[in-house]
């Protein structure tokens, strides 16, 4: 059975969900996509209720702004937690000057991505983010491209 890169996507605005959906489909990429609509929400599905053991995906697709629990709040809990610190996070992020502010401010994330204003943009940001996953992650995690 190919492999399909379980990817957590922690986005409040139901618009950019569908596009980035989209974005996928169109990329040829074949994730095992969840989708959550604020930190809180990301936080609970990474720990779901005893007994179940802590959801592990391969990659986090972080909004920071989001309600309940910010996107910076929530990557500090992941970078705590013993079971997801090494969890590959990326940050989305709605203007290139916020991208270099955060850099700067050392927030702990793997690579910031600026949210793009057009759809085939938006298409070769998801391509760049898997490229990132797969150079992070070491051979043998390539997504069926469909």
């Amino acid at each position: 059975m190919p492999y399909r890169p379980h990817v957590l996507l922690v986005e409040d605005n139901p618009g950019d969900v569908r596009l980035f959906r989209e974005a996928l489909r169109q990329g040829n990429l074949d994730y095992d996509l969840h989708g959550v609509a604020d930190g809180e929400e990301a936080y609970c599905y990474l720990h779901p209720p005893v007994p179940a053991a802590p959801r592990q995906p391969d990659l986090i697709v972080l909004d920071l702004n989001l309600p309940r629990l910010s996107g910076r709040e929530l990557l500090d809990r992941i970078r705590c937690c013993q079971d997801h610190r090494d969890t590959t996070v990326v940050v989305l992020t709605s203007a290139a000057g916020e991208r270099e502010a955060l850099i700067e401010a050392g927030l702990p994330a793997g690579a910031y991505f600026v949210k793009p204003d057009g759809f085939v943009a938006l298409i070769e940001v998801v391509e760049n983010i898997e490229e990132y996953r797969q150079r992070v992650s070491g051979a043998g995690s390539e997504p069926v491209r469909s």
